[in-house]
Parts: C-alpha cells; structure tokens; sequence
C-alpha cells in the first residue's frame, strides 16, 4: 500500500450522535480516492482504522468507523463495493436509487462540495423516505393491533367454550356420580346464584380437595340427625374441618334437584 498522506477535513458526528464536527486530519491512502487514519481506541487502546471517501480532497465522509475489524477484511469490502470508481454524487445516488438512508451528514457533505443539485434530491428524498417509514410504521401499528384484537377475541372465545365445558362437566358429575372438586363446587354455586362468604372461599380454595352430596336413600330408616338435606363427606387439609360446607351443599343439592 502507498504510504501518500493528505491532510483534509473530516465531517462526522459528535458522541451524542446528534451534531455534526469538521476537523482537520492527515489520511493515508489506501486506494483510489478511499482514505483512512490509524489512531488509539479510548477504551482499551486497540488500534482502529478510520474509513472515508473524498472527491477533491478537500471533504472526507467516513465510510467505516471505529471498526475493529482487520484491514484487509475492510479494504476487500469496500473494493467488492467498488468505492475507488465511485465519485460521492454518485455514492448519494446509489444510496437514494437503493432506498438507502439518507442522513444530515450525507446532505451537509454534499453541501460542503457544493452540489447543489445534489442536495434539494437528497433533501426530498429524505423528507419523503420519513413520511414513508412513518405511513410504514403506522399501517404495521394498525395491523398488529388487529392482529392483537383478533388473538384476545380467540382468547376469551376459547376461555368461554372452557367455561362452558367446565359448567357441563361439573353438572353431569353432581348428578352422576355426586363428586365435585372444590372448584366445580364454587363453580357450581356461582351459576346458581348461592352466594359463598369470603371466609368459606378461602377455605374451600385452600383447604377443601373434593366434596360428595347424597341424596339421603327413602330406604334408609334412620337418616342422619340433624337439619341437612343431604349427606355430605369431603376431604379437606389436616386440621381443617368445615361447619358450613354442609350448608351450602344442601343449598346446591336444592338448586339442582339432586
């Protein structure tokens, strides 16, 4: 590589990534009208090259910057991309003929060459490219929303067919084999209007497994002492008994006619 050395003015941004500095520079040619400057990383002292395309040599806009690739890997890069025939008009008519990114940098360079032509383009195509990313942008919202409102809508479609299985099962098993988990207990008292204290809920959540209400038997002679209608058994937690599941289990084995 020839070791000609220009000195010019470098347009980048600044840290924040927002404003743009000019400051001066010695390049090195690496071929054609690319250029690049060794310097020292700030944060571990690795060396990084500086990339830049230039017409006149008056201007230089960074191509590649603080990369920590090798440069052999940078320089077959930008030769594949064929940097060295392109002047920068034609670099910024590449950009906008391939939908590419235009931004304050490229249109101040091309200030700075006085390519005045060249900037009202670039100018229109960069207010143009934002009204179409944000129409982009918007239509993506649109549709992802709907996306979201067709998923919720499934989602409850199929919580309710759920619920309604759930109603069914929990019928068919009270009138068939007059076993009910805790939960198609309360299930079951919530669809025939029996109001269960929130003293009893917790208990019936955390403490009751499964619960049989029986109709007592016309052949039995001797019914069980007391006021219930029907005879109650449920397994419960150790240390965990119940005085009023009987009821309102009565109360349920009346609303559905056990």
């Amino acid at each position: 590589m020839d070791n000609q050395t220009i000195s010019t003015k470098i347009l980048r941004y600044k840290n924040n990534g927002n404003d743009i500095e000019m400051v001066n520079k010695k390049l090195i040619l690496a071929y054609g009208n690319v250029y690049f400057n060794d310097s020292k990383s700030y944060d571990d002292e690795e060396r990084k090259n500086y990339y830049v395309l230039s017409d006149d040599k008056k201007f230089a806009y960074p191509l590649i910057e603080n990369t920590r690739l090798p440069q052999s890997q940078i320089l077959e890069s930008l030769t594949q991309n064929n940097y060295s025939q392109k002047t920068t008009c034609n670099f910024f008519d590449s950009k906008i003929t391939n939908n590419g990114y235009i931004n304050n940098l490229d249109i101040l360079f091309a200030e700075n060459c006085g390519k005045n032509d060249l900037v009202v383009r670039m100018r229109n195509y960069k207010n143009n490219w934002h009204i179409e990313k944000n129409q982009r942008e918007l239509k993506e919202h649109q549709a992802k929303e709907k996306q979201e409102e067709l998923e919720n809508q499934e989602k409850l479609k199929a919580k309710e067919l759920k619920k309604q299985n759930d109603i069914k099962t929990a019928y068919e098993k009270i009138k068939n084999q007059k076993k009910l988990t805790a939960t198609e207990f309360e299930l079951l008292c919530n669809i025939e209007n029996i109001k269960l204290p929130i003293k009893f809920l917790g208990w019936l959540r955390e403490h009751c497994g499964s619960i049989k209400i029986e109709n007592h038997k016309s052949d039995i002679s001797e019914y069980v002492v007391g006021t219930n209608s029907y005879y109650t058994s449920y397994m419960y937690n150790k240390g965990h008994k119940s005085t009023s599941i009987y009821k309102y289990a009565d109360m349920l084995g009346n609303a559905v006619s056990l």
